[in-house]
């Protein structure tokens, strides 16, 4: 759901994957399946593993201190079982959706190499493990403070050792990802000059959008390589809410569009949709973090399938409607 008011650096191979794009056909898509796993509602789904690492898990409970009261930030953890240190993304969830129902995807960036961390932000689920009070939107407003605060806890206790990721975490190269509401606060800690931190290194939007109420202005500092997500039959994040931050955003970028699957469909269940988006974000976040030049040179045979997805990195995305986009600038 949606709040009620709406709903750096550059490398030559860059020019090289934007001609592919343009030209690249679908010629499917590649994964492994391995792991079992039990979300909430107690469905048992196989976890798309799309790299080599055995996958563990943790937890974490960070206190950000506030003027009023502290805010109690449970998060998740799941980790490569392998030695030195790996990239970091910090994902952030959907309004009334748990971290847990996202796990197909955490799973596989993990197995890919990262460092994946995703906090349950106050009074967005139900039941609230930090509060009795029931799930409201308007907390949204706090949420990219939350991000911030979790982005450097995590990174100031790993490098002192004070948690399971002591080692593990290198602070240099840090993602953000967010889906729905969670992807209005991932870009708005990546991109808007009212929450802007400059740890970010690559950004990717699954689903979100500028969001008025943040304040500040968006793309108005050093560009942040950005990968949005968005469904064309998308009825709650509508499809120009994508479109228009894909289109104000600076390049480096890229837009991966779904077509004809639900707000949710693409990114809970294991399905030909979550396959194309667990590849295409870890294809963008080796690029952008790992440093691959190479590693989005054949993104057009991964990304664009027949009946369900195409990606571009034109300056503007595909024409989508409806023309606007509620709640943003």
């Amino acid at each position: 759901m949606r709040p009620n008011v709406h709903r750096r650096r550059r490398s030559p191979w860059r020019a090289v994957v934007a001609a592919l794009l343009l030209v690249a056909g679908g010629a499917g898509i590649w994964y492994a399946v391995a792991g079992r796993f039990d979300l909430s509602s107690g469905t048992t789904l196989v976890a798309t593993r799309i790299g080599t690492y055995p996958v563990a898990t943790s937890e974490l409970r960070i206190v950000e201190p506030t003027v009023s009261q502290p805010r109690v930030l449970p998060t998740d953890v799941w980790y490569p079982e392998t030695a030195g240190r790996r990239p970091l993304l910090v994902f952030s969830q959907g309004y009334l959706h748990p971290v847990a129902t996202y796990e197909p995807l955490l799973t596989a960036w993990a197995s890919a190499g990262y460092v994946v961390v995703a906090p349950t932000y106050p009074r967005t689920v139900m039941p609230d493990p930090t509060t009795a009070a029931g799930p409201t939107e308007s907390d949204m407003l706090d949420h990219p403070a939350d991000l911030r605060y979790v982005v450097h806890t995590v990174l100031d206790d790993a490098a002192h050792g004070r948690t399971v990721l002591a080692g593990r975490v290198d602070g240099d190269d840090v993602g953000l990802v967010g889906q729905s509401d969670g992807g209005d606060v991932s870009l708005a800690v990546a991109d808007n000059s009212a929450d802007r931190t400059p740890r970010v290194k690559a950004v990717a939007v699954l689903s979100g959008a500028e969001w008025a109420p943040f304040g500040g202005t968006y793309f108005s500092g050093p560009a942040v390589p950005l990968l949005v997500v968005q469904s064309n039959a998308d009825t709650v994040n509508v499809p120009v809410c994508g479109t228009m931050t894909y289109d104000q955003a600076p390049q480096p970028k890229y837009f991966l569009e779904l077509l004809g699957i639900t707000h949710m469909g693409a990114y809970t269940v294991p399905n030909a949709y979550e396959h194309v988006v667990a590849k295409v974000t870890t294809r963008f976040f080796d690029a952008e973090l790992e440093h691959e030049g190479r590693a989005l040179s054949g993104i057009g045979a991964i990304a664009d399938v027949p009946g369900v997805s195409a990606i571009t990195a034109q300056p503007v995305a595909p024409s989508l409607t409806p023309t606007t986009c509620p709640g943003a600038p």
